[in-house]
């Protein structure tokens, strides 16, 4: 019997489950609600305890009475089952928890459970920022021998981040110019992109085109109708013909590593662009522009760069531009607490520190998390029944007085 108790007990220690951890949406987060055990026990021998000499001959029992071939065989077994406990306890806590011997014999291991407030898993909010910084170049020349990654790293140095947060940095290089169609027929955006990609050899992907300024000349042209069945003369009705010159604001956009093919689009001789019964005139100088797209990662939201930061960041480079940092877009991978409106509905406010707590998604939604960001509004029903109360038997103890 002895023996199969020691092997319930171990089995509950190889049952007992590892420190708690959990996954927050490929980040690990913190188990409030983890198990942890208690310090090992030390069941070897001690200097004071020396192990028994085996004995030479019959085991002798109470008062010298000599125990039997069966008692011997299960006092040898449950003597086994001992140190196999003992054994077992050692290996599991030298390899979860490192425990030092302290030569100390005690009981079997207790199991504990960290007290928490929170009975989930409680994980960081993860807030994605987005936002843009345009670098104007002075003259499409400039752009010749530009270190790309030495500019992405002075982009990223410019803004003020913890160590926790990520930055990605992504450049993308873009030529612009206008051109002006002149003719009676308006051009369309997908007319433009096709001849303009035709004449510069890129992707139409890499070709955008939107109206740019128009002006319109107006002509008096006189025209002559049919005479109606009840009219013996002909009326002559002035009607108006209009001429448009369309401009088209041109922008076909490079990748980082297409900066060759950029720039020589930027310089190149002005080619043919042409649109079926449209005049095209030769556009406007080039402009060469370079975004710099940061995606920063964080727990919170976090400030762009301002543009004198920036600037200071660009001190090194032997260029002259022109810089313009767009206002910051917020989007989450998990939203916290205190960016939501609706979360907490009429009964409930929104617990402390909800900036620092997560809702499931990237938007908290009522039935998932408000146990997560509210805690119900306590109501005061029964302590303004009681008092109602106190006050009916005042007033009935008054009566009775008097």
């Amino acid at each position: 019997m002895k023996v199969i108790n020691a092997c319930l007990l171990i089995f509950q220690l190889v049952a007992v489950p590892s420190h708690g951890t959990c996954v927050c949406g490929g980040a690990v987060g913190t188990n409030s609600n983890s198990t942890t055990l208690a310090p090992a026990p030390d069941l070897s021998p001690t200097p004071s305890d020396p192990d028994p000499a085996p004995s030479s001959g019959p085991s002798s029992g109470p008062a010298g009475r000599q125990l039997t071939a069966e008692e011997e065989e299960a006092e040898a077994e449950e003597e086994e089952g001992r140190r196999l406990l003992a054994d077992l306890i050692d290996s599991r806590y030298l390899q979860e928890d490192n425990a030092s011997d302290d030569n100390e014999t005690t009981d079997a291991p207790e199991v504990t459970t960290t007290p928490s407030v929170e009975e989930e898993c409680v994980c960081p909010p993860e807030v994605i920022t987005t936002f843009t910084t345009t670098l104007t170049f002075g003259t499409p020349a400039e752009l010749e021998g530009v270190d790309f990654a030495a500019l992405k790293e002075a982009i990223i140095t410019s803004g003020s981040y913890e160590d926790t947060d990520t930055a990605v940095v992504t450049a993308t290089i873009k030529v612009s110019m206008s051109y002006t169609f002149e003719g009676a027929t308006a051009v369309t955006s997908d007319e433009c992109i096709s001849a303009v990609a035709s004449a510069y050899g890129v992707a139409e992907t890499k070709v955008m085109c939107t109206e740019g300024a128009a002006a319109t000349t107006t002509e008096n042209v006189t025209t002559t109708t049919a005479a109606a069945a009840t009219t013996p003369v002909a009326r002559r009705l002035d009607a108006h013909v209009d001429t448009t010159t369309a401009v088209m604001d041109v922008e076909i956009s490079f990748a980082e590593d297409e900066a060759e093919a950029a720039l020589t689009a930027a310089l190149m001789a002005p080619p043919p662009v042409v649109v079926t019964g449209q005049t095209v005139t030769a556009p406007l100088a080039s402009v060469v522009t370079v975004e710099f797209v940061s995606v920063v990662t964080s727990d919170e939201v976090v400030d762009a760069p301002s543009v004198a930061d920036v600037e200071t960041a660009l001190t090194d480079f032997e260029f002259t531009v022109t810089v313009d940092v767009s206002a910051p877009e917020i989007s989450y991978t998990r939203m916290p607490c205190s960016a939501s409106e609706t979360v907490c509905a009429s009964g409930y406010d929104m617990r402390s520190g909800s900036e620092s707590i997560a809702c499931a998604g990237d938007d908290c939604t009522d039935d998932d998390d408000r146990e997560t960001c509210c805690t119900q509004v306590a109501t005061a029903g029964a302590h303004g029944t009681c008092m109602l109360g106190s006050l009916t038997v005042l007033a009935l103890s008054c009566n009775f007085a008097f």
